[in-house]
């Protein structure tokens, strides 16, 4: 069995690994695809010591398979995709011409290029003035989070999801003024799954159209690189 593991300092390699035995009420899954999530690319970036650590663990958690023995960047554009089949007037809004082109490729709402357009302003004008009436935050960017809570709206959530840097500063007299809820979110509990393939079986999203490249695991090294020169969608291994 191939697996990709982290050696520190932007490397991986790949390495064959013996085939695990389920334990009581465990499954094994046969891979079929599997996905790079942005938080890889954190570990990827990590140094020598903390991948020694780790000692050879496979990382990745974003599988996709069938069950043989009893034993979903990206995150972004998923997110506008959701909210536009959902009906809400969705705007985009990314530093990255790739993403931003990628997202008006595949989406029917707005994207703003905020490499050259201030969104602040951008979604003021789009929205008369008002303001978002949710916002969701998956870069981890420190501007980008402060932008979050100035295009909100009066009452409106404003959710983080992209890890990224530690602090955040937000204006209080934007949190107070406009009476802003303000969430975290990692990791989606189970039930939610549930909820989000019935959406999907009854809803038409392109989500396909998402991934843009895809390797086979002895290529990991490649996908990596890849993946790290902020080029992609999303980017998938995939098993014959």
């Amino acid at each position: 069995m191939k697996g990709v593991v982290y050696l520190g300092d932007s490397e991986v390699e790949v390495r064959d690994f013996s085939k695990p035995e389920p334990g009581l009420g465990q499954v094994v899954i046969q891979m079929k695809v599997g996905g790079l999530c942005g938080s890889d690319l954190h570990k990827y970036h990590s140094n020598r010591e903390w991948a020694s650590e780790r000692k050879g663990m496979i990382s990745g958690h974003e599988p996709a398979g069938v069950v043989v023995e009893v034993r979903l960047g990206p995150v972004g554009l998923t997110a506008l995709l959701m909210g536009q089949a959902m009906g809400f007037n969705a705007i985009g809004v990314d530093v990255q011409p790739y993403r931003v082109g990628l997202a008006e490729r595949i989406g029917k709402g707005t994207v703003i290029d905020a490499s050259v357009q201030d969104p602040v302003e951008a979604i003021r004008d789009l929205t008369g003035g008002k303001g978002a009436s949710g916002v969701v935050e998956c870069s981890g960017n420190s501007k980008a989070r402060t932008q979050a809570t100035r295009v909100a709206g009066r009452r409106a959530t404003v959710v983080y999801i992209g890890s990224g840097q530690q602090d955040l500063t937000i204006n209080v007299g934007d949190l107070i003024g406009k009476d802003i809820t303000i969430r975290g979110n990692s990791v989606y509990p189970v039930g939610a799954y549930y909820e989000a393939v019935t959406f999907l079986e009854t809803h038409t999203v392109p989500l396909d159209d998402i991934v843009t490249h895809r390797f086979k695991v002895e290529d990991a090294v490649e996908a990596f690189n890849t993946f790290d020169a902020g080029e992609t969608g999303k980017v998938v291994f995939e098993w014959d």
